[in-house]
Order: structure tokens, then sequence, then C-alpha cells
């Protein structure tokens, strides 16, 4: 054989993904640690159709006597909860655990699609779990607790091994047990054994308490109020401009059990005063009261005029075909204070939930706008036309909201 024939090997030359841990510790560099988890988390919610969401400050510990594993029992200490009335479907248990490919992209009616979303909850805590529908499960990114054996930590209602385990394993479970009491006012086991499903979404994010190698952001319950300050500086907006969520509240429980409700927030629609656009040919739209009510000892009640505009294909040319390609809505809100003297300068912008409160996205008009806005990637700001950005996409979809259906 010629020395010509014989072919030395090639070195491989392609590009590849980063460990999940890596790719994790980047979206957490990213994107704000803060109230914006409990944003993303209502976010989802929203998208569900949920009506109704809490979220639960709980300082209790509980025992590591009846374990699954005795590598569980770091994470049986104070939590964060976060319930809502919605269940999970098969796509949402996929779509927890596929990072970064969004199910939810191609759809211009959820708002999930935008920023880190879920993952953000990786700030808090080193193993989140989710209680919903026919499941219950726990995610172990670092692969400590159950290996690589995924199996392990999906425990099915309908499976009489798993039901056992979850009817028995009493440490193991009394989180969810005392959280779905409270939320659901149902039994465990009637759940467990009878049902076989719950009707609801609860997800458990144990405190951080020490460093990992996922993050050395440390959890405890200071850090835990500074989160629900933050949500209860917006309340008052945070249920202006979304589609299904009409309640929040935010519950702490002390060491003790004591339950503390320190804040609800709810929204109503005045039905009976609905006025309809005139120029039907090019926009659709409808102007309605809302009522926003926050209790927290004692009772605020804020009155709003919020409109809803959308403008119909075949008006703007470059909107309908971007309106496809980003699988956006062109759609614009305006909400207007009522009965209460508000400066322009408070005036923010929303893309379903309030914008962080900074000078980017103040309005200096009269109204709220909330709209479908193209956003940077965590969530912070709108993403407009600059000079090393002309031809963005998402830049040229907000300039196009905001002169073409804005007005």
């Amino acid at each position: 054989m010629s020395s010509k024939s014989k072919k030395k090997p090639r070195k491989s030359f392609r590009p590849t993904a980063p460990p999940f841990i890596d790719y994790l510790k980047d979206i957490l560099r990213r994107y704000p640690d803060g109230g914006q988890i409990l944003k993303e988390l209502i976010q989802n919610a929203d998208d569900a159709r949920a009506t109704e969401v809490v979220f639960i400050h709980d300082e209790r510990s509980y025992g590591t006597e009846s374990l699954w594993t005795d590598e569980l029992g770091e994470y049986q200490g104070p939590a964060l909860y976060a319930y809502n009335n919605a269940s999970f479907t098969d796509d949402d248990w996929q779509g927890i655990v596929t990072a970064g490919r969004s199910i939810k992209r191609n759809d211009p009616n959820k708002v999930g699609r935008f920023g880190i979303g879920f993952n953000s909850v990786y700030h808090i805590t080193d193993v989140p779990c989710v209680f919903s529908s026919g499941h219950l499960g726990f995610m172990d990114p670092q692969e400590k607790i159950f290996g690589e054996r995924n199996e392990d930590f999906l425990w099915s209602l309908d499976d009489a091994e798993d039901q056992e385990a979850l009817m028995t394993m009493h440490d193991q479970f009394q989180p969810f047990r005392d959280i779905v009491s409270l939320v659901s006012k149902q039994e465990w086991s009637e759940i467990v054994t009878e049902d076989q499903r719950f009707d609801g979404t609860i997800f458990r994010f144990s405190l951080r308490n020490k460093k990992s190698d996922i993050s050395d952001n440390l959890y405890d319950s200071n850090r835990v109020a500074d989160l629900f300050d933050s949500f209860i500086a917006d309340a008052d907006l945070s249920l202006l401009f979304l589609k299904n969520v009409t309640s929040v509240s935010l519950i702490h429980i002390n060491i003790h059990g004591t339950v503390n409700t320190r804040l609800e927030v709810k929204s109503s629609v005045l039905t009976d005063v609905v006025l309809e656009s005139e120029n039907e040919l090019i926009i659709e739209s409808s102007t309605r009261f809302k009522t926003i009510t926050l209790s927290s000892g004692k009772n605020k009640e804020t009155k709003w005029l919020v409109t809803t505009c959308t403008m119909k294909e075949g008006n703007v040319e470059n909107l309908d075909s971007l309106a496809k390609k980003l699988s956006f809505f062109p759609q614009v809100d305006l909400a207007f204070p009522c009965g209460e003297k508000r400066d322009c300068s408070e005036s923010r912008l929303s893309c379903f939930l309030p914008l962080p409160n900074n000078e980017s996205n103040k309005t200096g008009l009269p109204v709220y706008v909330n709209a479908c806005f193209g956003l940077t990637d965590n969530r912070r700001q709108i993403k407009w036309q600059e000079e090393d950005q002309k031809h963005d996409e998402h830049a040229v979809w907000n300039e196009l909201l905001m002169k073409e259906v804005l007005p």
C-alpha cells in the first residue's frame, strides 16, 4: 500500500454545547436575582391559564428519618413554594427539563417564552421539586443525589410502588402534605390513592444554605423577605395586563407553623362597561374598567381604564411578516389610573408584567403601556434600534408597535 493511500486520523472539529451546570451558571450571571424570579413563576402560571398564584415562605424544617435517599436530608429545611391552580400537561413535564428549548416559543399568546424563565429559580435552590397532575418530581442537575438514574426521582400517582412510597415515607413528603392541605384543603391520601391526580401545581424550592457547583448564592429568611418586598413594590401593577391570573398571595409560615398572609392582590373587571372600537377595518379594540385590590392589614383599591388594541392583518406589511416570524402579537394595551392624580414620570412599560422601575422603562405619558415587546434576554429592557443593532428584528418590531399600533 502506498504511503499516499494511508490517511492519518483527522482531529474532531465541531461545535459542542457546554455542560448543563455551566449553562445554568451563565444564565444566573446574566439573569438578575430578586423579584423577577417571582414574576417568571407568575408568567408561567398565566400561560397555563391559572387564575390563582400563592407564594409561601415556610421556615419549618422537616424530619430526615424516612427519606428516599440520605442525600435528600439537607433539602428538608426552609423553602419557598409557588402554587397555582392549573395542572401540568405532558408538554409541561417535558418542557421543564428541556433547558433552553422553550416549548412556548412559537405561541404568541404565551408570555413565558420571554427571558430565561424557570431556570432563574436556581438562584435560590439546587433541587427544585414539582408536584402536579399525576407526578411528583425532584430535579437534580448536579447529579449528586440520584446520580444519572433519571427515572429515580419522578414518582407517578398511578403506580402502585410509587403510591406506597408517597404514603409511607412521611418525612420525605411531609412538606408537600402540609402545603397541599394549606392551598387546596385536600387530604394527601385522597389525592395519592383515590384521585391519583393533583389539580394544581406546587413548586418547592429548598433554600440553598451552603455553596454548591451551581451557585455560591446563599438564601436565608431575610433574602426571601427581600424577594417578597420587591414584588410588593409593584403589586398594584402586577395584575394589570395579565390574561388569566386574577389573584396573587404572599404567605409566611414561621418555625412553629403559624400562617400569616403578608399580601393579597386581586383584580376584577367591570364587564358591564365595555367600549368597542369604531375603526374596525384597521384595529380591534375594547375599553373596560379594571379594579386592583391590595390587602395587607389595610385594603387599598385602585381603578383603571384599560384599552386593548390589536392591529388587523394586512394594514402594516412589515408588522405582519415579523409577527409571523417572531411569533409575536401586534397588540398594545394602555391603562389610565382613575380617581387619583399620578405624575407622568410614574408611568411605566410592561411586557405583561411591569418591567423594572428604571428610566429606560418610563413612558413619560399619562398612561401605562403594555405590549408583546421584544426584550433583552434577561427581561430587563426593551430592545430599540441603535447604531449597532439597526437590523435586530426585535428592535424593528418594537419601533413598529410604537409608531403604528400605539397611535
